[in-house]
């Protein structure tokens, strides 16, 4: 099994320059890794404005921020799967916390039209159907911290995403502009929750789009954005690190999810959602990786 590097962006100017590297030897250092493919971001000035107030979304307002330097880095073109979680567990005999802890996890199922809160969901068993191509949830940090590692040791060098490398793929991905407008057609990008969502929940009120899917959906069924990354929104969150461009008090929590998922609408997409334990997962967050080039 082997990664492919999608050069997405007139690399040999604004990234190599920034190396010293050939395309080539870029290529061979990152091309013999497991079944993910991997697509470069050039570095560049980016305005980083998150939304640090959860679930109080814009609603047009203008949301202070800072302009950044953003070094290039390598992002992984899709979320992890379940697919490749489960060939992390197989080599190490991994459990996760959640299927030590069951109280540390939760999930939101539908049954009989109703929304509920459960517990005890596990990567293997969310509460309601994947296949081996979705994207795994009912993860927490520690457990994409073990799968990092066990990825370093297979020769990928990767590590969780970062907040602000996040929403500047958002940017530069096309991701931003359609959870700002809303005839962009979101819905064939972009798994949040829409009308197929509502319908499934018996709600006579509607959400506009219709992506098809209630739940998570396959990493690759939907179209990919600009960069050729698919869902750096929509589908399950993404759990990101805080960095030195977030406030010092959002960096005592460690961590943060964002990104939206298929049960949160498009305008709660961008929200920021900090959390600091470290052994909680919930089913609609999972992750993705950078490598830092």
């Amino acid at each position: 099994m082997r990664f492919h590097i999608a050069f997405c962006l007139i690399l040999p100017i604004l990234f190599y320059g920034f190396t010293g590297e050939s395309r080539d030897e870029v290529l061979d250092r990152n091309r013999s890794y497991k079944e993910m493919d991997f697509v470069a971001i050039a570095g560049g000035k980016f305005h980083y404005a998150p939304d640090y107030l959860s679930l109080a979304v814009q609603n047009g307002r203008e949301l202070k921020g800072q302009d950044i330097v953003v070094e290039p880095f390598l992002c992984s073109e899709t979320e992890v799967t379940r697919g490749l979680f489960r060939s992390f567990v197989d080599a190490t005999g991994y459990r996760t916390d959640a299927e030590k802890a069951p109280n540390k996890s939760s999930g939101i199922v539908i049954k009989n039209g109703a929304a509920k809160i459960i517990s005890g969901c596990t990567w293997k068993d969310c509460g309601f159907e994947q296949t081996d191509d979705h994207p795994v949830v009912c993860v927490s940090v520690n457990d994409v911290t073990a799968f990092c590692s066990w990825m370093n040791q297979e020769g990928c060098p990767c590590r969780m995403i970062k907040l602000h490398e996040l929403f500047y793929i958002s940017e530069l991905n096309g991701d931003t502009e359609m959870l700002k407008d809303a005839n962009t057609k979101w819905e064939t990008y972009l798994n949040l929750a829409d009308s197929s969502y509502m319908l499934a929940r018996n709600l006579s009120e509607t959400l506009p789009g219709d992506d098809k899917y209630v739940f998570t959906c396959p990493v690759k069924s939907m179209n990919p954005g600009k960069l050729k990354v698919y869902q750096i929104m929509g589908n399950s969150m993404e759990m990101c690190m805080f960095s030195e461009f977030d406030p010092e008090d959002r960096q005592k929590a460690l961590h943060c999810h964002t990104g939206g998922s298929w049960e949160m609408s498009r305008e709660l997409a961008m929200a920021v959602i900090p959390a600091r334990d470290k052994t909680r997962s919930f089913n609609a967050i999972g992750f993705r990786l950078v490598i830092d080039f």
